[in-house]
């Protein structure tokens, strides 16, 4: 085996187990040092573009999950200042925005029955 081949499959290797370990930045890094040794090859390629539809998926989480936190401050504020109907506006705000999370649901019940 070539020592350039050598050093391809070792960072293949490392990129592979930081994929593994969800360490998407570095794992890029490494699939894209393995590109410059070996610029035709399929491998490492498909794994930048699975590497940056994960970022993408992240980043896009990360910004819902920013929105429904401002939305949940927002409806505890109006809860607070016992503005139920306000309170009850944005508790559904904070809900539709991920329907997974629990809101404050005693509140939010507290005030759909009133």
């Amino acid at each position: 085996m070539k020592q350039q081949d050598k050093q391809y499959f070792d960072i293949i290797a490392a990129a592979d187990k930081l994929l593994a370990d969800k360490s998407y930045q570095p794992a890029k890094v490494q699939y894209q040092s393995a590109l410059k040794l070996k610029p035709d090859e399929k491998y490492p390629k498909d794994r930048v573009a699975e590497i940056d539809l994960a970022l993408s998926d992240l980043a896009k989480q990360k910004a819902l999950d920013d929105q429904y936190t401002a939305a949940i401050s927002k409806a505890d504020k109006s809860f607070a200042l016992k503005t139920w109907e306000q309170a009850k506006t944005d508790y559904s705000a904070a809900s539709a925005l991920n329907p997974m999370k629990p809101i404050r649901r005693i509140r939010y019940w507290r005030l759909k029955r009133s």
